[in-house]
């Protein structure tokens, strides 16, 4: 990672990593590594998304493990993003950029449910 880190979310096999000076988000997996040791935390390559702006806001539901979540950014927009895929999908874009959405709630739901 290039800039300073603002936010680390860490799950039992991943550890995600941004910054609000930085348009993307990393991710690197922890695939049979402890995270209370150090040497392992940064082995395997890292994955990165991209966005519009920076991201302000991160939310993601515990059920998904992280592979699923909604990020909200300096640019006033709301992407939907996936690490098993490797994607993000614009869901929403404000006319106002300098009033950015500044928290944002995810819950996954099964598409059986609906």
């Amino acid at each position: 990672m290039e800039h300073s880190v603002d936010c680390v979310l860490a799950e039992r096999d991943k550890l995600v990593l941004f910054s609000h000076e930085s348009t993307k988000m990393s991710l690197y997996p922890q695939s049979g590594q402890s995270l209370a040791d150090p040497t392992f935390l940064f082995a395997e390559p890292e994955q990165q998304l991209s966005f519009d702006g920076k991201p302000v806001a991160l939310s993601c539901d515990p059920a998904t493990l992280l592979n699923e979540f909604l990020v909200s950014t300096s640019a006033g927009t709301l992407w939907l993003g996936s690490w098993a895929e490797g994607a993000t999908v614009k869901v929403k874009a404000c006319h106002a950029p300098h009033q950015p959405i500044n928290l944002c709630e995810f819950k996954y739901v099964s598409p059986s449910l609906f």
